[in-house]
């Protein structure tokens, strides 16, 4: 009996350790799992609340790269003889400094965006066109997410802090000069103004983050942007030499940095620190034209073929905008596909007991005596409190 019983409890058990799809898969079609549970995109995502989920709710437009809020500031002058209100400093200077006062307006916004790199060919009117109707869809999305006693009072473009990095690089003999260039100038466009990318479901797995990590906030319509890499991708206040030395020598081909420094393009602007330049106000660095870059394979310089840079470089800019989009196709958690197993199905343990027990399917021999017959009967009844336990637990785990 022991064994019987030990038998039915280990396969209670491994019905228990069976895949959660398939013990919450029905027979009936009309209560499978994606008719039992909400999605995670249905529960977890809300509207915007806080400055992340605002610049994530921007960047998730065709045409913006990055974007920042700051606070708006707007003063607000108070006659308090008459209860009048005005913007204008000098409304109320006729009235005595006690019985006039002023306070910050609070809740007002502006937007600094960074656009996507424009087509070279397109034409000033053309490009100003496009950045009107970005703006025009930014101001659109904000009033429809936006907080009570809040608003945005401008939406404006970046401004940018030219900086010069002149360099001597020695390469590998087997490297490519061309690609190494094009590396080069790629990782410090990335340092100098960094992005936040569009993730897949598939990665933000990979990346460790959970269900309601991934969801949180609202939902984008190109995929998933890490909040941790949307915190770096704030306006740098400085460029480092040291972390320029870094990202070169971390390019594949680059041997040696022989020499290098960096400068403010601004001839007006004096610069005191050789290894810091730091960017004032709400600017972004870019790579001025003044930059040089040389390169060489021992003590052999190399000359560099721009057109091949530009080829490089572009395939560069191809393989992110290729991971974009296969974010965009990567966003949906579906509900895993489980098999129906009858697990609330149980036999009676009396079957499995041996014939000459005599309470299986067989029954006792026609010659049984009828005490015999009655120690039959007495067994199954004592095990039918056992079968009504097993039964419950399968049929509760069903």
């Amino acid at each position: 009996m022991m064994e019987m019983l030990s038998y039915a409890i280990t396969d209670l058990g491994n019905r228990i350790e069976i895949p959660i799809e398939n013990l919450l898969t029905s027979k009936n079609q009309n209560q499978n799992i994606h008719r039992q549970f909400y999605k995670a995109s249905e529960v977890f995502p809300s509207k915007p609340v806080n400055e992340s989920d605002y610049r994530k709710l921007f960047i998730d437009i065709e045409g913006v790269r990055n974007c920042w809020l700051s606070i708006y500031e707007k003063t607000v002058h108070v006659n308090c003889l008459e209860d009048e209100l005005s913007y204008d400093v000098n409304a109320f200077n006729h009235i005595d400094s006690t019985l006039k006062g002023e306070f910050e307006l609070k809740g007002l916004y502006t937007v600094l965006v960074e656009f996507d790199p424009f087509d070279e060919e397109i034409t000033p009117e053309e490009k100003q066109q496009k950045i009107d109707e970005i703006r025009e869809k930014i101001r659109t999305k904000y009033h429809q997410n936006r907080n009570l006693c809040e608003d945005l009072i401008n939406i404006e473009e970046i401004g940018a802090k030219p900086i010069s990095v002149c360099a001597n690089i020695e390469v590998e003999n087997e490297a490519n000069e061309e690609e190494v260039h094009a590396h080069v100038l790629f990782e410090i466009e990335k340092y100098f103004s960094p992005f936040p990318t569009f993730y897949g479901i598939k990665e933000m797995f990979a990346k460790g983050y959970t269900p309601d990590e991934i969801f949180d906030g609202p939902l984008l319509d190109n995929g998933f942007i890490d909040t941790e890499e949307l915190a770096a991708a704030d306006l740098r206040k400085e460029v480092r030499l040291s972390d320029l030395m870094k990202i070169i020598m971390n390019i594949k081909g680059v041997k040696l940095i022989q020499d290098i420094s960096i400068g403010n393009c601004d001839d007006s602007e004096e610069q005191t620190n050789d290894w810091v330049i730091c960017i004032k106000g709400d600017k972004k660095p870019i790579l001025c034209d003044k930059s040089t870059f040389n390169y060489n394979k021992g003590v052999l310089p190399v000359n560099i073929n721009d057109a091949e840079v530009d080829r490089f470089k572009k395939e560069l800019e191809a393989a992110t905008l290729e991971q974009q989009a296969k974010a965009k196709e990567d966003k949906k958690l579906d509900f895993p596909k489980g098999t129906y197993l009858e697990t609330n199905t149980y036999n009676t343990i009396q079957n499995d007991f041996p014939d000459t027990y005599g309470i299986g399917q067989e029954g006792l021999s026609g010659r049984a005596t009828t005490e015999r017959r009655a120690q039959a009967k007495q067994l199954k009844s004592y095990l039918l409190f056992f079968d009504k336990i097993l039964g419950n637990y399968f049929q509760h785990l069903s």
